[in-house]
């Protein structure tokens, strides 16, 4: 059976992306607790979404150098929080996590920590979700020609400000790597 996969997309230092390409045992983790999708390697689903990642990290720190790296990754795991159903069941399972912890309604948490927690805290779950999926919202991505929107219509319509994240928090998700820049 074949598994699904998608070509995904990663900027960082040149040091840590050669690391990533040349050893199958090393993933470029982040740590974070916030907003985001918590603890693992983060991946743009194009290109395009990389190089504006490359170009800031460039102009923020010029004296570094950077590098885009192309990952096939499988889909087989994946936690889609782009599922409406899906964000319904772990928001279930953060309440369940929440009455454990005795961690009171009143205490908002950014779903970064929700699902750092979850992670640490119910087993199995690690082995269930190896990569987790969401989309962001980028206001100020510059139009284009090809077709119009309008960010404060409720209309459905295509638009470009939404770009698709991954989290890969399981190094076996990923297959093949490759420096592209």
């Amino acid at each position: 059976m074949l598994k699904p996969i998608s070509i995904l997309y990663h900027c960082n230092d040149s040091k840590r992306c050669h690391k990533f390409v040349n050893d199958n045992t090393y993933m470029i983790v982040s740590t974070e607790d916030g907003i985001w999708l918590g603890t693992g390697m983060y991946f743009w689903d194009n290109q395009s979404n990389a190089k504006f990642w490359y170009k800031k990290k460039c102009k923020e720190n010029p004296k570094e150098e950077y590098s885009i790296v192309q990952a096939s990754v499988y889909m087989d795991h994946l936690l889609d929080l782009t599922d409406l159903d899906v964000c319904k069941s772990i928001e279930k399972l953060w309440c369940k996590y929440k009455e454990k912890a005795h961690i009171s309604d009143s205490q908002d948490q950014p779903l970064g920590y929700k699902l750092n927690c979850l992670y640490k805290y119910f087993s199995g779950f690690a082995d269930i979700f190896w990569v987790i999926k969401v989309f962001g919202k980028y206001n100020y991505t510059p139009k284009n020609d090809l077709f119009s929107y309008d960010l404060r219509s409720n209309k459905a319509e295509p638009i470009i400000t939404v770009k698709c994240i991954y989290n890969v928090r399981n190094i076996n998700a990923i297959e093949e790597r490759v420096v592209l820049e």
